[in-house]
């Protein structure tokens, strides 16, 4: 069973009750008593709605649960690291491109050194491609904007982090 703090931790992110419980071992009726404490202490601002709408896009639960389960973004870039075999710049990268529908190529800029030329952005894309090739996970290039991953790619990618980590 996970610690009551990773769930308290998904529950202020908004991540729903019957949710957590799935994911996590714990009852429902467990789970909302603790939650309940949580809030009562003030760790825990408000309890969330009781599971996710229906249609709710998967995507969305996702990167919602991406961004809030690993204790650390550090914890995730190392994880990422390790699973697709790339430098740290390639890891953050691959994060951006998770957590977001898309990446502006200024957002690329950000990760290279000050002063990086104009090619940092194809070059990191470059690199990046290769080494996610033979996992099957493409980086599509939106043409005078930027990059992005397709959602089941996306979904794709953090099934291997999430079966690892």
């Amino acid at each position: 069973m996970v610690p009551i703090d990773i769930a308290i931790r998904l529950a202020n992110e908004g991540v729903p009750v019957q949710a957590i419980a799935r994911a996590t071992g714990w009852s429902f009726a467990d789970l909302h008593a603790q939650l309940q404490m949580a809030q009562a202490n003030g760790d825990l601002i408000t309890i969330p709605r009781v599971d996710w709408p229906a249609g709710y896009p998967r995507e969305q639960k996702l990167q919602q649960l991406t961004r809030s389960v690993l204790d650390s973004k550090a914890d995730l870039e190392l994880t990422i690291r390790q699973i697709f075999g790339i430098q740290p710049r390639l890891a953050q990268l691959l994060l951006l491109l998770l957590l977001h529908s898309d990446v502006h190529r200024e957002r690329i800029y950000q990760l290279g050194e000050a002063g990086g030329d104009s090619n940092t952005p194809a070059v990191y894309i470059s690199h990046l491609r290769r080494a996610l090739q033979r996992f099957g996970l493409p980086v599509q290039t939106l043409y005078g904007y930027g990059y992005r991953m397709r959602p089941e790619h996306q979904r794709q990618a953090l099934n291997l982090i999430f079966n690892v980590a």
